[in-house]
């Protein structure tokens, strides 16, 4: 049996409750600027930077930074808000690829202003800058 209270454990912990502190932040910060959820911004981004070819639904559920459970639902609804068109898969007839649409595109833009103070204010009020950069190689070799 491991130790619940063992350095490993604890930073897990910590780590989780770090992501819960900041992800409500941010929800808090889109919500008062009556923008669309985190997931909107995370599905946009990651289409985004897979243009022009987007990515078709099983690569978008594997780019993005949120739990998987709703993606089909999530781009069905984003779709029937004209913020993503679907293309036809030219190598599978029955697939297809997700792209942002323009006003996708702008909507992305318009969330990064109210995300980006957001994290700009749980790192620089918290962290100094060699701090960031360790933790940022810490968590990138657990990937």
């Amino acid at each position: 049996m491991t130790n619940s209270n063992s350095p490993a454990t604890a930073s897990w912990i910590a780590l989780f409750r770090a992501q819960k502190r900041a992800r409500t932040a941010i929800d808090n910060a889109l919500n008062s600027a009556n923008l669309p959820p985190l997931e909107q911004y995370d599905v946009l981004w990651a289409l985004e930077q897979a243009m022009p070819l987007g990515l078709r639904p099983y690569e978008l559920e594997q780019a993005v930074l949120l739990p998987q459970h709703g993606i089909s639902r999530l781009t069905s609804q984003m779709v029937k808000q004209d913020l993503l068109v679907r293309l036809p898969c030219p190598d599978d007839k029955r697939g297809f690829r997700l792209v942002p649409s323009d006003s996708g595109l702008q909507l992305r833009q318009r969330m990064w202003k109210i995300y980006r103070p957001v994290i700009t204010e749980f790192f620089q009020a918290k962290l100094a800058p060699d701090e960031v950069q360790e933790l940022t190689q810490l968590l990138c070799r657990t990937g």
